[in-house]
């Protein structure tokens, strides 16, 4: 992974018992307009860092530490597209940004459509990159690998990249196995069907799946 560049500007915005952390790369009242950017499962902010320089040269990037992911603590209740949705708009709020162009990858992909459905407003444009508006959309053997995912797997990973990139921003890097269990619960134990939502959706929006 390439070396993370310094944000303009990094904090926490305390919600629903949880301090979620947030930066953005460029000023967001003399940059480029801004594009909100949102990681996949085990990521974090830093997972953009190759994406940074190409986006940067012409708008304000803002990047978002998921609820158990980088540096944003866990909090007592199950992952859910939702929450992680309404999560990344008090982000928005806090940071006083209207309106803005939002891209989602894999976990941070669905995340994404759920902003985009809970919070049109803050919506102009959505690129949703490798994940399906159903859980009927993933390939057999991804949901079978989602369904696999839990705490039971600790052992093999603590020794991987997964488990490093993780306890390097973690504020509590002792509850990795926690996370195993929230993931594969939101990934693989989790129906879900959006397509009403999204064929409603009235905003440009690129998919990218390969």
């Amino acid at each position: 992974m390439s070396e993370m560049p310094a944000p303009t500007r990094s904090g926490y915005v305390g919600e629903a018992s949880t301090r979620l952390y947030f930066e953005t790369h460029g000023d967001l009242e003399t940059g480029g307009p801004p594009v909100l950017l949102i990681h996949g499962a085990f990521g974090s902010g830093n997972q953009f860092a190759e994406a940074l320089p190409y986006l940067t040269t012409d708008h304000t990037v803002i990047l978002v530490d998921l609820q158990g992911h980088g540096r944003t603590a866990d909090r007592l209740e199950p992952f859910t597209y939702q929450r992680f949705a309404d999560d990344c708009a008090a982000i928005l709020v806090h940071l006083g940004v209207t309106s803005c162009a939002v891209v989602g990858f894999s976990m941070g992909g669905g995340t994404a459509l759920q902003l985009a459905f809970r919070h049109p407003a803050l919506v102009e444009r959505l690129v949703v990159v490798s994940a399906p508006f159903s859980d009927k959309g993933w390939h057999t053997d991804v949901m079978a690998n989602f369904r696999n995912t839990g705490s039971h797997q600790a052992p093999e990973v603590m020794d991987s990249f997964i488990y490093h990139d993780h306890a390097a921003l973690a504020p509590k890097p002792e509850e990795f196995p926690a996370l195993l269990d929230k993931l594969g619960g939101l990934l693989g134990g989790y129906a879900y069907d959006w397509s009403a939502e999204v064929a409603a959706l009235d905003v440009p929006v690129l998919v990218a799946v390969g």
